[in-house]
């Protein structure tokens, strides 16, 4: 099993073209395999010279030139295609082990305790945009551009849900609309509790029994006839029956799990 790692590569979303730096691709042959600089597997197609090739599927990570990468040369000895076989296995596992197959930016519920490799809470924390170059790339300054220069924030999830942007795809649902601004990424609302104002009250009517000939409450001077027109001597102030209510907050908070909510940084 041998592998080609000399120089540096440059390449390019969607295209099947990958151009070399002091790289050695007339060694390879089509049918060998590129793990790319986004660690992704992809098939020769074609050798043009020791600085150009093809390859299958196009590039999927993001453009960039000085970028490293490896060749496996694949044998076709039954030996040897059988080691190849072992080792692209092998490589591949350890890109799933990582993670690498996400895309940077990637909010996932999480129920342990401990924070895994790769990954943030998702907690409104400042990071270094530095040491986060991918995170920064994905979601930029959209949830706190921190000092403005060297750090940018993470998305605050604690004691939250996550809704999607209302306007996702270009056309807007019309679901989020009232009381936050449903087609803004990174916009934030709602709350645990709500009272309850006059017009959200139902309407309704308090019956009061007429024909009453005996006094009302400690009044026994005043007093409602046989009709609502027949009204005694009542003073402004008179009250008929005793209020009732605390005109509290009453909780709004849909049935809930807590779990931790990470975010896939690329690191």
């Amino acid at each position: 099993m041998t592998w080609l790692t000399a120089g540096t590569v440059t390449v390019a979303t969607g295209s099947d073209m990958v151009l070399g730096a002091g790289t050695n691709f007339g060694a390879a042959a089509p049918g060998d395999m590129l793990v790319g600089p986004d660690d992704r597997l992809y098939r020769l197609t074609a050798i043009t010279n020791d600085g150009h090739l093809t390859i299958a599927p196009a590039y999927r990570g993001a453009s960039g030139a000085g970028q490293s990468y490896s060749i496996l040369l694949v044998s076709l000895s039954a030996a040897g295609l059988a080691d190849s076989l072992r080792a692209t296995r092998a490589a591949y596992d350890a890109v799933l082990a990582g993670g690498r197959l996400l895309p940077v930016g990637v909010i996932a519920p999480y129920a342990g305790v401990s924070l895994p490799q790769g990954w943030l809470w998702c907690a409104g924390q400042l990071v270094s945009r530095s040491d986060y170059p991918a995170l920064h790339a994905a979601i930029g300054s959209t949830y706190g551009a921190g000092d403005g220069a060297t750090t940018f924030q993470v998305p605050d999830l604690r004691g939250r849900v996550a809704a999607g942007r209302d306007n996702m795809g270009g056309s807007v649902a019309g679901r989020l609309a009232t009381s936050i601004s449903g087609s803004t990424l990174g916009a934030a609302g709602g709350a645990e509790q709500h009272l309850l104002d006059i017009s959200e009250i139902p309407h309704h009517a308090h019956p009061m029994p007429t024909g009453v000939s005996a006094g009302i409450a400690a009044n026994p001077g005043r007093y409602i006839g046989a009709s609502y027109t027949d009204i005694g001597s009542l003073d402004t102030d008179t009250s008929f029956d005793n209020a009732v209510g605390g005109g509290q907050s009453h909780p709004i908070l849909q049935p809930t799990l807590v779990v931790n909510h990470i975010i896939y940084t690329g690191v």
